[in-house]
């Protein structure tokens, strides 16, 4: 958009939303940095390097405030990442469920958003075993 002095406006709710994309990106590659080694560190690295099939739900995510009872003008932003195992599994696979957890941070009270993503590492390569699920938790 253009303003009355004619400068290209900031989109600062696209942007943010930009922003939570990389951080999710960010925080995968430089803080939980591994070797993959071990079952959970390959599904983690699985759910970093293929950012495009939790993209749109990162988005949702960030945008929870309208899901949740509350002022919908809050963005959510990125809280935990853990890699849990998955109590749902192929016969003869390894899956984990990779939780991506959301909070508003004006109001810390109201319920956060959870990214579940379920991997099977036992192959070489990974791969996803259903579409994300969301949801909202208190804790």
């Amino acid at each position: 958009m253009i303003d009355e002095v004619g400068r290209a406006r900031t989109d600062t709710a696209g942007e943010t939303i930009r922003l939570a994309v990389r951080s999710f990106i960010d925080k995968i590659y430089y803080e939980l940095r591994n070797l993959g080694q071990s079952a959970p560190d390959r599904a983690l690295n699985y759910a970093g390097t293929n950012v495009f099939q939790l993209a749109q739900s990162i988005v949702d995510a960030t945008l929870a405030a309208r899901d949740v009872p509350g002022p919908s003008n809050n963005l959510y932003v990125m809280d935990t990442i853990e890699v849990v195992k998955s109590p749902y599994c192929r016969m003869d696979s390894d899956c984990w469920d990779v939780k991506v957890t959301f909070f508003d941070p004006e109001e810390v009270r109201r319920a956060k958003k959870v990214l579940l993503y379920t991997i099977d590492v036992s192959d070489v390569m990974p791969v996803s075993l259903a579409p994300v699920h969301t949801f909202l938790s208190t804790f």
